[in-house]
């Protein structure tokens, strides 16, 4: 009995293996061979100016201004991405309510993708993408990234942190 729960396993796991191979290759089918001469994209895609997809800001407030938990208590509060690998710090104030990618440009490489109020130091960079991008993502990686109004997916490089 035993081993045929083994064997169902072992099956299982070879699919795996299978299905991540043939994912890797598609990526660089997609991805990699655009750039040769003479490869067509494939049907219904195009290319695209990044000007046209994102609008790049930079971030005014100083990391600084961020509030403790106590100060807190009785007000309404905000995310407040900084450069910190511990960031989303909090903030009593927004300047910005919307979906973007946030790029830390300090010394941890922090990416996040937060939708709704926020504020973010002068440490980051806000990627506000444009209403067709916004969609497309949506649609493509709404499995992968559980994105609704006030989530947020972070990662963050060089430091040792994954939320979601």
């Amino acid at each position: 009995m035993l081993s045929a729960y083994d064997e169902l396993f072992e099956n299982n796991k070879r699919q795996i293996e299978i299905l991540e191979r043939v994912r890797t290759l598609i990526y660089k089918k997609w991805f990699g061979e655009f750039y040769r001469d003479n490869v067509p994209l494939p049907e219904g895609w195009r290319f695209e100016k990044l000007e046209n997809l994102v609008t790049i800001k930079r971030g005014e407030v100083a990391a600084g201004e961020e509030i403790s938990l106590v100060e807190a208590k009785n007000k309404i509060t905000y995310p407040f991405f900084t450069s910190s690998k511990d960031s989303p710090k909090i903030i009593d104030r927004y300047s910005y309510d919307q979906t973007a990618i946030l790029l830390t440009t300090a010394r941890y490489f922090v990416v996040n993708i937060y939708r709704g109020k926020f504020e973010a130091s002068d440490g980051c960079l806000i990627l506000s993408l444009s209403l067709s991008l916004s969609q497309f993502l949506r649609e493509r990686f709404s499995y992968i990234f559980d994105i609704r109004n006030n989530q947020k997916f972070s990662s963050s490089f060089g430091g040792e942190s994954y939320r979601n």
